[in-house]
């Protein structure tokens, strides 16, 4: 594979980046010399409003000058350091009909330099997904909206597409005599490759209005910059044609903000947990949660107040995840919902575990009927250990192991005597300041109010959750308890007599 290639307007080298992961999306865009604050106000729009934060920004850059390396370094992205080969003024727009023979990705969206992104821009991807695989989306040309030509400063698609339409492009311009800058800034090279292909798909004008245009209206609304098309919520706005006094109070919004929120961290392992659960409740139907945490005080059936967020399985992942766990060890595995949770809330650490006790063998028919855990991304799935074994046995061995743990779930049996028994061994298991989380803590056929009432006795903090007498109930009075491993300091009670002594010993 050659070491750079030569974008298809003969001016621009571009390295590879080599031995990199194959993305699946990419955003790509180019940061002219001099022109820096533009990108810096389009990277801006981006990680504010696109809603596609997870997926990685490419930048082309032409100098490594102070005021390009800030932008780069503000937005973390990926930069790719490109060689002017031409002695004529250079068209920068053109290298991102080279983007696919350079970026290893499925899919590509490029942005022009002087747009705005100002609402979710993630249905353009979802399109490809449904396009033929040659297919490129673009908008029209705002004085061309007749006429239907399509305009490059907003297109995406699949690499396959877009490397289709760079070859094209070389063909075309090797026709033309007149090679000139002029003609690699117009979307000429651009629109006649996508006529000459003939699979565009046309992009709503939402997702490339241009500011010039009169039925754009801008504005300072609801806390943020927007733009609106004969009514419509504008997508991208695209400042090409625009005078710079005409468009000067709509640009900087973003490049003036000096530390803006950029990145996904370490990922949304709750939203893949909920995608999985989804879908087995799909297959197997709600009866299938009846012993979880949305399971009826019977055991019998289940009910999801909220089936979009499930906020209780929210709560139990982002306690888990918020309070830094990495080893989490659950007793009662039943049909593996919580176990998929937890391990939601740590598969993206190091050395994550979610270890889980249960007599009843995970049988190989077991697993093909229930096993929810097919269908969790393979880092939660690795994650998670069973033990066939009673949990008061598991526990006490894991204890005789030395193993330590950052939170422990007790799930098995709801009765005061056994909780209180599991308990003594898990408070032994979790380190300092680690959380035991109690389920049932409310169930009326169960005893284990009267365990948590022992935890207190004997010097700990305990909060009961869903258990308010008022409010709109999530879940069937089943109740989560969470104790952390740090005891109450011991109180001195003063009362007369005690004073009565204090002033006989002075």
């Amino acid at each position: 594979m050659p070491k750079r290639v030569i974008d298809c307007s003969g001016m621009i080298e571009i390295p590879f980046l080599g031995d990199t992961p194959r993305l699946h999306r990419c955003i790509a865009t180019y940061m002219i010399p001099g022109y820096e604050s533009a990108t810096d106000d389009l990277l801006g729009s981006i990680v504010a409003h696109s809603g596609c934060q997870e997926y990685p920004i490419v930048v082309f850059c032409f100098d490594r000058s102070p005021s390009a390396e800030h932008v780069l370094q503000k937005y973390k992205v990926i930069p790719i350091q490109c060689n002017v080969i031409s002695n004529d003024p250079v068209a920068y727009h053109s290298v991102l009909y080279s983007v696919a023979h350079v970026i290893d990705a499925e899919q590509f969206l490029c942005l022009g330099a002087d747009t705005l992104v100002l609402d979710n821009i993630k249905p353009l991807f979802a399109l490809l997904d449904v396009c033929a695989p040659e297919a490129i989306a673009a908008g029209k040309q705002v004085k061309d909206q007749e006429k239907g030509i399509l305009d490059h400063m907003v297109f995406a698609g699949n690499q396959q597409a877009l490397q289709a339409l760079d070859l094209l492009i070389r063909e075309q311009s090797s026709q033309h005599d007149d090679q000139s800058v002029s003609y690699w800034s117009t979307s000429e090279p651009f629109a006649q490759a996508l006529s000459h292909m003939g699979k565009s798909v046309v992009l709503s004008p939402t997702c490339n209005a241009f500011f010039s245009d009169a039925a754009v209206k801008v504005g300072d609304r609801a806390g943020r910059l927007r733009a609106s098309w004969q009514g419509e919520t504008v997508k991208v706005l695209n400042f090409a044609g625009s005078g710079a006094s005409e468009s000067a109070e709509w640009r900087g919004h973003f490049a003036r903000i000096p530390d803006p929120l950029v990145g996904v961290g370490e990922g949304n392992g709750y939203k893949d947990f909920v995608v999985a659960l989804r879908g087995w409740i799909g297959r197997y139907g709600m009866s299938s949660m009846a012993w979880s945490f949305y399971g009826s005080a019977d055991s019998q059936a289940a009910s999801i107040r909220d089936p979009y967020t499930m906020p209780i399985f929210a709560c139990l992942h982002y306690l888990i995840r918020a309070n830094g766990c990495v080893r989490v060890l659950e007793t009662g595995t039943a049909r593996g919902v919580s176990a998929a949770c937890l391990a939601s809330a740590v598969a993206h650490r190091p050395q994550a575990r979610v270890v889980t006790i249960d007599p009843h063998p995970r049988t190989e028919r077991y697993f093909e009927r229930w096993d929810l855990w097919a269908a969790l991304p393979e880092p939660m799935q690795s994650c998670i250990e069973t033990r066939q074994t009673r949990s008061l046995e598991g526990l006490k061995a894991a204890l005789d192991a030395g193993e330590v743990y950052d939170a422990i779930l007790l799930d098995s049996i709801h009765s005061e005597e056994y909780v209180w028994e599991e308990f003594q061994l898990a408070i032994q298991l979790v380190c300092a300041g680690g959380l035991i989380l109690i389920h049932d803590a409310i169930l009326k056929f169960g005893t284990v109010d009267r365990a948590l009432a022992r935890i207190e006795d004997a010097g700990y903090n305990v909060t009961r959750l869903w258990a308010a007498e008022g409010g709109v109930p999530e879940e069937d009075r089943l109740g989560l308890a969470v104790v952390e491993k740090r005891p109450r300091s011991s109180k001195i009670e003063i009362n007369a007599s005690s004073i009565d002594l204090l002033r006989k010993s002075l």
